[in-house]
């Protein structure tokens, strides 16, 4: 597998009182620099539901998908951690015929 390549520097503020709970994303260096992206978000349970305009136009007001209007709806979900490689645990013999 390649190494990923370094995040680009994004400056993201944020207003979580308003309903739905909004973002700003402004990039500062690579392809996108001196652009912003606006949206909403919210959590539910584990899972982070985001809805950007990718055009720079402002925040979408639902969380609904328009590719045509170059907004995206994205949701994150987290996963367990994985559980830890048992280092020099002993095997026992498999049972079999």
């Amino acid at each position: 597998m390649a190494p990923r390549p370094p995040p680009l520097p994004v400056i993201a503020s944020r207003l979580p009182k308003w309903v739905p709970k909004t973002l700003s994303l402004h990039f500062e260096t690579g392809p996108e620099a001196g652009n912003s992206n606006h949206g909403i978000y919210e959590f539910v349970g584990d899972d982070w539901r985001f809805c950007l305009n990718m055009s720079g136009g402002p925040a979408p007001k639902e969380f609904a998908p328009s590719p045509l209007r170059g907004i995206v709806l994205e949701t994150m979900v987290r996963r367990p951690a994985p559980a830890p490689p048992l280092a020099n645990a002993p095997v026992e013999e498999l049972q079999g015929e």
